[in-house]
């Protein structure tokens, strides 16, 4: 089975009839109806069809060589169908979407608190929980990758981006907010030590201009 398109995939099923026991002499094979009006007749007898919708059958008569009989009829019958896509795109591809909007969304968010990395990591573990949907409603007999995991992934990668940065930019923000309390600090002890040194000059000052003119006054008297 080919999901590489899932859930927009279109699958064909062939029914070969032919006889095992009998040869062309006994036992002729051939269809009345030609693919045309196989197709209304099928369309006609299924009434549900679930999650396939059928689309046409193709009917062709074919002989071949068989080791004990000699050549043989074979009709073939090819049933195309293709799968109802609506309910995996309601149900799978636009959340995820929506997803991706409300992390972009989160740009919006301020980067001083915890807010922004919290709501970053509940959207990313949804898609997680989207990918474990994924991988159960997934046919596991597929040989490629399908589109539609190579479209969660990369919504995956661009959400692990996004909480990368906001990491990134909340470390760096806090360093920044350290190197400032550092730098304040120190000014206030250099602001500190500078007033004490004034302090001590002009109380210097103030006791010499005091003696100064004591002894002034006894030089008077």
């Amino acid at each position: 089975m080919d999901i590489y398109k899932f859930p927009f995939d279109v699958q064909q099923c062939n029914l070969t009839f032919k006889s095992m026991v009998h040869s062309n002499e006994a036992l002729r094979l051939y269809h009345v109806l030609d693919s045309r009006e196989t197709t209304e007749w099928a369309r006609e007898m299924m009434h549900t069809q679930y999650e396939w919708l059928f689309m046409n059958m193709d009917v062709t008569n074919k002989t071949v060589m068989n080791v004990n009989f000699g050549p043989q009829d074979v009709i073939v019958f090819s049933i195309k169908m293709r799968r109802r896509s609506i309910l995996y795109s309601a149900n799978f591809l636009l959340p995820i979407l929506f997803f991706l909007c409300l992390d972009l969304s989160s740009f919006l968010i301020s980067d001083r608190g915890g807010e922004k990395l919290g709501f970053k990591i509940t959207v990313l573990l949804a898609v997680t929980v989207m990918q474990l949907i994924l991988n159960e409603i997934l046919p596991s007999s597929s040989n490629s990758v399908p589109l539609i995991a190579v479209y969660c992934i990369g919504m995956f990668t661009l959400m692990l981006l996004s909480l990368l940065e906001t990491i990134l930019v909340m470390y760096l923000i806090q360093k920044d907010s350290v190197d400032l309390d550092r730098e304040r600090r120190h000014d206030c002890r250099l602001s500190a030590g500078s007033k004490r040194h004034s302090s001590y000059e002009h109380g210097v000052i103030s006791s010499g201009t005091m003696g100064g003119a004591a002894a002034y006054l006894r030089l008077n008297q």
